[in-house]
């Protein structure tokens, strides 16, 4: 196609005067670069027809601040006649359009009655391999009558926890000699006064001599113990173990003194007891 009058020239022209580049002209216009520079090279043929040639032109021109009206005039004047479309259908094509029309509505029905015998055939199938529901009957007739049932309690049985060893408290009020030996060694040996107040622990056997048993409060365990007050001496064993406990004969109980041993289930302690004349 020969180029026309100067249009791409005065485009082009336009474009390095404004120191513009074919990309940003092309993002601003979305236009193609390839276009772009076909219009610059007056190359219309490659734009894919007049009509699209015309609209570049204005949109360009538009973007390049001229007038695309003289642009537009130029290429129409010179412009080439486009290859005719044809205005009647051959017979022949005519003929082939409307068999072949033909043939796609006979394979859309073709097509529906496919798809509607399928879903019937789904929906038999379906009907027949269900599960059958399971219908809950109520029953009108009483149910009968269960025997009350009545539940055994046991009494529970409590029993306080055995003390771990035995603990020995003297609490003085007056002046006592004190012995006091503790799983066979002698802790204390000594005299006692007012406030004093002592404790000992033992893991099997506390031995307590008093020389004035009533001058001393005593407390085992946690229990109080009131020794006798009748100006003997006092002797007094104490273990947590009930069972191995034998009581202590002092030399002075040997010498004509009244003995005797108890068991306090409450503290778990056994005490044996001997007192003799001073």
């Amino acid at each position: 196609m020969p180029a026309l009058s100067n249009i791409g020239e005065e485009l082009r022209s336009a474009r390095e005067a404004q120191g513009r580049t074919i990309q940003e002209a092309s993002a601003a216009t979305r236009i193609r670069p390839s276009y772009l520079e076909a219009l610059e090279t007056e190359r219309f043929d490659e734009l894919g027809g007049n009509v699209y040639a015309k609209g570049f032109i204005r949109s360009y021109a538009n973007y390049l601040g001229l007038d695309p009206g003289p642009l537009v005039d130029a290429f129409r004047s010179q412009q080439q006649p486009e290859a005719p479309v044809f205005e009647r259908v051959p017979r022949a094509l005519t003929g082939g359009l409307g068999v072949e029309r033909r043939r796609r509505g006979r394979s859309s029905w073709l097509l529906v009655g496919i798809v509607c015998v399928s879903i019937v055939l789904v929906a038999s199938l379906w009907s027949l391999l269900k599960p059958p529901r399971t219908t809950q009957t109520s029953l009108s007739a009483t149910p009968p009558a269960t025997a009350p049932t009545t539940t055994l309690v046991e009494p529970t049985t409590t029993t306080k926890p055995k003390p771990q060893g035995v603990t020995l408290v003297l609490q003085y009020i007056g002046t006592s000699w004190t012995r006091v030996d503790v799983d066979g060694k002698t802790l204390f040996r000594g005299l006692g006064n007012s406030p004093d107040r002592r404790t000992f622990r033992a893991k099997r056997t506390i031995d307590l001599t008093l020389g004035a048993p009533g001058q001393v409060q005593l407390k085992v365990n946690g229990q109080s113990i009131v020794p006798p007050n009748n100006g003997q001496i006092w002797h007094h064993s104490f273990t947590a173990d009930t069972g191995n406990q034998n009581a202590t004969n002092s030399a002075a109980g040997a010498s004509g003194g009244s003995s005797g041993s108890s068991s306090n289930p409450s503290t778990g302690v056994t005490s044996s007891t001997r007192s003799s004349v001073g």
